[in-house]
């Protein structure tokens, strides 16, 4: 018995040797062997669906445990926290499932059109040699141009594969960025990358900071869009058929081009900063007071997850405490954060606004910790 891989070649040399010797002299005759060809076609390229859904889960489920489990979605959120994202898990499984679905579906249509393909070229060129079998053609050109649609299916479905891939990445991070507060992202383009077959629109998109529409800093007032679109205006990364491009998200206002905040969010990324200096002298506790630890082990009570925690855009020097003196690492730790907050499902606030929000809470501990020292900030 022949293998299945082979059933189709053998089914189509044994059509065209018939159509070569007979020509085109009844319909029925080509209606045969269209049959016999589709029911080979179909065992050549079958695969159960057990088979095929296992096949996606374990793909889709690389890409989900790159992003998710090792870490892969801090590429896209600077500065989001591992908690937040593990409370995301249950949404993201939910896409993970959806996009195997989808695949699946999308995989299966293929085949049925790659099937539909190679008949209506058997068809075409069996109803075009006249009766008692007048044809010059080679039968290997005849072959290699009636099975081209199933040689390329496997390459067609690691395509597939490949494209949900990405758009389980682009949908696993916008889950994130939508939980996590987002006011905006910044578009990346894999354009310079040697061999892509970039969009020219998505090359000029590339660094283009664009809005998150209704954002908190938005519904507030603090932003507007600037020269660019809400992002809900274009087309999404990984949107479009086999497109590579990915979105870092923006949460605080000081990442944002000048042109995007309004006056209002001008005056609180202004006054934030302002609050950071109020305390920058007198009012600032010593490193040593607070027990200050450089490069801490425990993430989850690194600086990075402190309230008090301010991180230096671009272009300016060292982050800062609102509580503590001196440049801050973000891996560092001291003893006025309160670990218990790592225990909640609710993620601390970031950004500009989280200063002004909690300046008494700084002061508070700041004064029980000079006053267990012996120390008087009052002079």
């Amino acid at each position: 018995m022949p293998k299945q891989r082979d059933r189709f070649q053998e089914v189509l040399t044994e059509a065209i040797d018939d159509m070569m010797e007979h020509g085109f002299d009844s319909v029925e005759r080509v209606q045969h062997w269209t049959r016999r060809l589709a029911e080979a076609a179909g065992e050549s390229s079958r695969m159960s669906e057990q088979d095929l859904a296992k096949m996606l889960r374990e793909e889709l489920a690389r890409t989900y445990k790159r992003m998710v489990e090792d870490g892969g979605l801090v590429k896209f959120h600077p500065g989001v926290q591992r908690f937040t994202i593990d409370k995301l898990k249950p949404a993201m499984r939910s896409e993970l499932d959806r996009r195997i679905m989808a695949s699946a579906d999308l995989i299966k249509l293929n085949r049925e059109q790659a099937i539909a393909k190679t008949l209506q070229r058997f068809q075409g060129w069996s109803t075009s040699i006249p009766p008692n079998g007048v044809s010059g053609e080679k039968k290997a050109a005849v072959k290699a141009n009636v099975r081209k649609s199933l040689t390329q299916l496997p390459f067609e479905e690691r395509r597939v594969l490949i494209d949900q891939g990405h758009k389980l990445t682009a949908a696993i991070s916008e889950i994130v960025a939508s939980d996590g507060g987002a006011i905006a992202g910044r578009w990346r383009s894999n354009w310079r990358q040697a061999g892509y077959d970039y969009r020219e629109d998505h090359k000029e998109r590339d660094e283009q900071v664009y809005l998150v529409r209704d954002s908190w800093a938005h519904q507030r007032g603090l932003v507007k869009k600037g020269g660019n679109p809400f992002y809900d205006e274009i087309t999404a990364v990984g949107q479009e058929p086999f497109c590579r491009c990915y979105m870092v998200w923006l949460y605080n206002l000081r990442d944002l081009p000048q042109d995007m905040l309004t006056v209002k969010g001008k005056d609180a990324l202004g006054e934030a900063r302002a609050k950071v200096g109020r305390f920058a002298d007198s009012e600032k506790a010593p490193k040593e007071q607070v027990d200050y630890v450089t490069a801490w082990a425990d993430p989850e009570t690194r600086c990075a997850r402190c309230s008090m925690f301010v991180q230096m855009s671009a272009g300016e020097v060292g982050n800062k405490c609102t509580a503590v003196e001196g440049t801050i690492d973000a891996s560092a730790h001291c003893r006025l954060f309160k670990p218990a907050r790592a225990k909640t499902d609710v993620a601390p606030k970031v950004g500009a606004a989280a200063d002004v929000l909690r300046i008494e809470r700084v002061r508070a501990l700041i004064a029980d910790a000079t006053s267990k020292a012996g120390l008087d900030l009052s002079r």
